[in-house]
């Protein structure tokens, strides 16, 4: 593993991809044989690339993801159904890309143990992300699990209790990429559809609801790193109030604007507040372990104490609050169906990512995440690319002529230019920490392959393991 393009320079996504689907990799190339490839596809209306396993390329390919941690559902034995408890472990699980739903039904790859019996039939199977039993009213003995870490998906579904005298419960943790599922009745079940009791069923039931990890989300995060609409990425350090979106004619001219405002620490820089504008609305957001800091138009919020949909509106979209960890919380604004604008802080730092947006409303938009969808680095003047990342943070600054999102003045505001930190300070800084290279590794372990080495440099470059918790 490299050091994050080994000290600051710009690091790009390879062009792996050589499809949209399964079926266009098989098109483009006849050859083409069941694996992992990386495939550069559109799901609600952005390009991502993602890793998929491809099933069936001789015949009709099918996308699936591959598991890299114990995923299982469990039928427990026991009341009125007589056996061993069943149990289904899956290693794979069928994904369409465009919806983003799993097919909770495909057993492709799977593999069962235990017998029971339930109503006189054998049961042999289990779907994916459930837990039943029949032992008795109100009984929670049906266990599943759901484990996506290591794949850039989340969780997104609730869960639902069925059957008869039926009880059940789900927790999801790991930023929603872990679900622990419990089930049972006399006899009853959970999963993500009550409609169906979970064994035996046949497919296709596309019924579980992904969303993409926020690391793979177009946004700003860190020490800065910025991931363009295309999913490239780059760092910027300058020390300033910076325009990462700017688009005009959301929702027929209402606007949308997003600014960051970055501190420095040391040699190095982060995201301190994000600052969201919408029409006439501005919700801004400052990192801080010790409290919840937020602001609706300049007015600091009444404190949260419960995960909530706030009392506010950003010109009429909701927002919904979340206390993830005594550390991090979560703010995000609902744009519509599965769009939204989320905002998390962990300790003094914080993060932005767009998920879900389409290019009705998008298309035009501009600022440090490029041109959508191909997330050039164009500049104000719609015309000029900039290749280097300190010219093109620079170009992005916020002029005296733009709003002012943020409730107070601070650091450096145009025309002063940012502050950009010496990369030879830097280089040295991160010389001198004394973090090793395995110590961050270690600390940056749970953290998905797509943020792993931008991970592992902040932990070197800040010389504190616990800031691998905002990621």
């Amino acid at each position: 593993m490299k050091l994050y393009s080994v000290f600051l320079t710009l690091c790009v996504l390879p062009a792996l991809a050589v499809g949209q689907n399964c079926a266009s990799i098989k098109a483009s190339n006849p050859s083409a044989a069941d694996g992992e490839y990386t495939v550069s596809t559109v799901m609600k209306g952005s390009t991502y690339k993602l890793q998929i396993y491809c099933h069936d390329m001789n015949g009709t390919p099918q996308e699936y993801i591959t598991l890299q941690h114990p995923n299982y559902s469990q039928y427990t034995a026991g009341g009125a159904s007589k056996g061993t408890s069943v149990r289904t472990t899956y290693t794979k699980v069928r994904i369409d890309l465009s919806t983003m739903m799993v097919d909770i039904a495909d057993y492709t790859f799977s593999s069962t143990t235990g017998s029971l019996t339930h109503g006189g039939q054998v049961a042999k199977t289990v779907t994916y992300a459930s837990a039943a039993d029949c032992v008795s009213s109100g009984s929670k003995k049906g266990i599943g699990k759901v484990d996506l870490r290591g794949t850039p998906f989340t969780v997104s579904s609730n869960f639902a209790s069925g059957g008869w005298n039926a009880a059940g419960g789900f927790t999801k943790s790991e930023n929603d990429q872990v679900v622990d599922i419990v089930g049972g009745g006399y006899c009853g079940f959970t999963s993500p559809s009550s409609a169906h009791h979970v064994h035996n069923i046949q497919g296709p039931k596309f019924t579980l609801q992904l969303a993409l990890d926020p690391s793979f989300l177009p946004g700003a995060y860190g020490d800065p790193h910025i991931k363009t609409w295309s999913g490239a990425k780059y760092d910027f350090h300058g020390v300033c109030d910076l325009v990462l979106l700017l688009n005009p004619s959301f929702k027929n001219g209402v606007g949308l604007d997003i600014h960051l405002r970055t501190k420095q620490t040391r040699s190095w820089s982060y995201v301190s507040s994000v600052a969201v504008r919408i029409g006439e609305d501005t919700l801004e957001v400052m990192g801080g372990a010790a409290e919840n800091r937020y602001w609706f138009n300049g007015l600091q919020g009444q404190n949260v104490p419960t995960d909530s949909v706030l009392p506010i509106t950003v010109s009429g979209y909701p927002i919904n609050f979340r206390q993830v960890t005594a550390k991090s919380r979560e703010f995000e604004i609902q744009l519509g169906v599965e769009q939204k604008i989320i905002i998390q802080t962990w300790n003094a730092f914080v993060r932005v990512n767009l998920s879900g947006v389409r290019s009705e409303e998008f298309a035009e938009s501009l600022g440090l995440m490029g041109t959508f969808p191909t997330g050039l680095k164009m500049a104000r003047d719609s015309n000029t690319i900039i290749d280097d990342a300190d010219d093109f943070g620079q170009e992005w600054q916020v002029l005296p002529s733009e709003p002012k999102l943020f409730h107070d003045v601070d650091g450096p505001q145009a025309p002063e230019k940012c502050e950009i930190p010496s990369r030879v300070d830097m280089r040295r800084r991160l010389a001198e920490s004394s973090i090793s290279m395995e110590e961050a590794k270690l600390a940056c372990s749970r953290v998905s392959d797509e943020d792993q080495d931008v991970c592992i440099f902040d932990v070197m470059a800040t010389n504190d393991v616990n800031v691998a918790g905002a990621y």
